[in-house]
């Protein structure tokens, strides 16, 4: 069962001028230290991520804010190098509550890409 869809498209140059002027700020309230480590200062990288979790918090259904913040979603890598998409235990359970179902079975799909100037993201949630 198909619990929630989300997408979203940034330009690579908007977030670029955001890190150039709030820098570690900016990476320190939207990534996690593993996803920092990962992105470095790669501009498609940071932007790729950054859609990502747009992508999710729009599957949530409820964007980033009261609900679900940028560290409740962490965009790591596969062993495989394919983008893994992890949920904290507060967003699994914020969305295992609003279907009705057990937080265990959810399960998230996730996919990047970027062709400058964009980058986008894709996210499905199921159980």
């Amino acid at each position: 069962m198909i619990l929630g869809i989300g997408t979203d498209i940034v330009s690579i140059s908007r977030i670029e001028d955001i890190y150039k002027r709030h820098d570690v700020r900016f990476l320190a309230r939207c990534f996690t230290d593993a996803e920092r480590a990962l992105i470095g200062d790669d501009s498609a990288a940071i932007a790729r991520r950054y859609a990502a979790k747009e992508a999710a918090a729009k599957a949530f259904g409820t964007g980033i804010g009261k609900d679900i913040s940028f560290h409740d979603l962490e965009v790591l890598k596969a062993q495989s190098g394919a983008p893994l998409l992890q949920i904290s235990a507060h967003a699994r359970d914020f969305l295992a509550q609003k279907h009705g179902i057990d937080g265990s079975a959810i399960k998230t799909h996730i996919s990047l890409s970027d062709d400058p100037p964009y980058a986008v993201a894709y996210v499905v949630f199921e159980a």
